[in-house]
């Protein structure tokens, strides 16, 4: 039986059937990540389609854990949530990021699902967690330029920029030694805050029951990626905010952020993988300028989502009181879900706009 029949309550997009009238452009990640293998839940609007939204959950959760937001975003487009690999039913080692590659290649299939249904529809994603984290790694370092000019805005809940506070200082200074030699290494300091979900109890108690969420350590490899993504996305968007134009960040050589033992471990793991065109670096990539809305929300009480992390880094940011780390489901939780459509709304609007103007301009005379 298909995955996706096992799941009643999801509304299948109608399968328009035949090859798409355009052709899709050659997936970078492809050669890759060729055996990666995610499953994607379609829920079809209720109406009149006006964008195709895209839910991409956080660590430990999975797409159809917010149910009560996809069905609210079915009142204005179509829906697609993916689970990442290792979460939900997807297949994989649980709550593992074996490389940043696979998880962005999950957000970027997603992105061609949504077109492939229907160009014509602007896309609005919104990430939660580390799920908005890799959302934006990816607009910055890989998203190809088709996919960025159908997006009519990002929203990113609850997204980690510092975790350093989260993670043992001894472990932050030899993470890239301890990353490589004990990639396995389970951090048991780093299991699921149950203080930190929600104040409601009946919230937390309804997290840690789902069989779905995974509640043990994470990994030294995951700790450690995170740790890579939150320094990138922080210093991507610190320059995005910022009235400067940076063509390119200034970066350390890699050599010197890195110890000599970790950075000969890496130069012998590099080579003995013959990966050297596949493995893209987290160190080494150079940021695109966005032209996307972008909007950053938090619960007040989260920690997870450092208030003071985005202040430094001049990232706007929007809190809401009464509230932890989960902002988009449970008691509490109305006005930002609001505040995320509203935002949506004036995205899509001025993205038909510039369409329009854009198609006047370019129209023969």
């Amino acid at each position: 039986m298909n995955m996706l029949e096992m799941i009643p309550r999801v509304r299948l997009l109608p399968d328009k059937g035949g090859k798409a009238r355009h052709k899709l452009e050659r997936d970078p990640f492809k050669k890759a990540t060729r055996s990666l293998h995610v499953i994607t839940y379609p829920y079809a609007g209720n109406g009149e389609a006006r964008c195709n939204f895209i839910y991409v959950h956080g660590l430990r959760g999975y797409g159809e854990q917010n149910l009560e937001i996809i069905h609210q975003f079915q009142e204005y487009g179509n829906v697609f949530v993916t689970d990442f690999p290792g979460h939900g039913r997807s297949p994989g080692g649980k709550c593992r990021i074996n490389h940043i590659r696979y998880f962005e290649e999950a957000v970027h299939r997603t992105c061609l699902k949504a077109l492939k249904y229907d160009k014509d529809l602007p896309i609005c994603i919104l990430g939660f967690s580390v799920g908005a984290l890799i959302t934006m790694h990816y607009l910055f370092s890989r998203a190809p330029e088709r996919i960025l000019k159908r997006i009519a805005g990002v929203a990113c809940a609850g997204m980690p920029i510092d975790v350093s506070k989260e993670m043992d200082p001894w472990i932050i200074r030899h993470a890239h030694a301890l990353a490589y030699l004990l990639p396995w290494l389970p951090l048991w300091n780093l299991c699921i805050d149950k203080k930190n979900i929600s104040l409601v109890k009946e919230e937390r108690e309804r997290v840690l029951r789902d069989p779905l969420v995974y509640k043990g350590p994470l990994r030294m490899w995951t700790a450690y990626s995170i740790h890579m993504m939150t320094l990138s996305v922080r210093e991507y968007l610190h320059h995005h905010f910022s009235s400067t134009e940076t063509s390119q960040l200034q970066e350390e050589p890699l050599a010197a952020r890195l110890d000599w033992a970790a950075y000969s471990l890496r130069m012998i793991w590099l080579a003995v993988r013959q990966s050297f065109r596949h493995e893209a670096s987290l160190l080494r990539v150079v940021p695109k300028k966005l032209h996307l809305p972008l909007f950053f929300l938090r619960g007040e009480g989260d920690s997870i989502s450092a208030r003071e992390a985005y202040e430094e880094a001049g990232i706007p940011l929007k809190d809401y009181p009464q509230l932890l780390h989960v902002v988009l489901s449970g008691e509490n939780t109305e006005t930002p879900r609001a505040d995320i459509l509203m935002f949506f709304e004036k995205s899509v609007t001025s993205w038909c706009k510039e369409k329009q103007r854009s198609e006047k301009v370019s129209a023969p005379v």
